[in-house]
């Protein structure tokens, strides 16, 4: 499981973090403090929801300011929080990271497409990185999906769909 979890982790991460000239701004839609409402991982081939990621109530908030930064950070739900020491802290720190993934930045839109260009983040090698995404903004809802990528645990091909209610 931690495996699993530590995979998801990598390919949320990489769905998170190509540009265009169009900030979000110009939509003030989408601007704003945004809260997770779910994110699934969907079989390419077959459109199968494999399972939600993270769990049924993942925690996340996503924000896009006017001037064009942003910021996001994920959680899993039901993270405890760390309570041992030695072997045991470092277990459960490990546990932790495998289940949370946070970066910020600027970000750009045009069209439908949304990318985040990285500035910081909890993996230092999503720093610099542009993540291209397609986005949808419908009754108060942000659907964020990736391309599809590569699943390395079951050689499978899965998009990553995180949506969001707006917040305020």
């Amino acid at each position: 499981m931690k495996i699993k979890s530590a995979i998801f982790s990598t390919i949320i991460a990489t769905m998170l973090v190509a540009s265009s000239n169009i900030v979000f701004a110009a939509d003030p839609g989408v601007v704003g403090v945004w809260g997770l409402v779910s994110l699934g991982a969907e079989d390419v081939q077959t459109g199968t929801m494999h399972q939600r990621i993270w769990g049924e109530h993942p925690v996340g908030l996503l924000i896009y300011t006017a001037a064009g930064h942003m910021s996001a950070v994920l959680t899993a739900e039901g993270r405890k929080p760390m309570t041992g020491v030695g072997e045991k802290h470092s277990e459960e720190s490990a546990q932790l990271f495998a289940t949370m993934t946070g970066y910020a930045g600027t970000y750009n839109i045009k069209g439908d497409t949304v990318t985040h260009h990285v500035e910081v983040a909890g993996d230092p090698s999503w720093i610099g990185k542009d993540q291209v995404r397609f986005a949808k903004l419908e009754n108060g809802m942000l659907t964020i999906s990736t391309p599809p990528m590569f699943n390395p645990a079951d050689g499978s091909s899965y998009k990553i769909t995180a949506v969001w209610k707006q917040l305020e």
